[in-house]
């Protein structure tokens, strides 16, 4: 899978650390989990395009 790297505010960072802390999978490389495991790229873009339609 292609590595990206981007830019993060402080408030983003300060975010991404407290989910980390109480995630459920400490060993897991992926950020993001889902019930099944680590989510993949399409279900991550559903869910920002979900919040961020229901955002406007």
């Amino acid at each position: 899978m292609k590595s990206r790297s981007i830019p993060l505010s402080v408030h983003v960072r300060k975010a991404l650390e407290a989910y980390l802390k109480i995630r459920p999978d400490e060993d897991e490389e992926d950020l993001f989990l889902g019930q099944r495991g680590p989510l993949s790229e399409w279900e991550i873009h559903a869910i920002v395009k979900k919040y961020a339609y229901q955002a406007r």
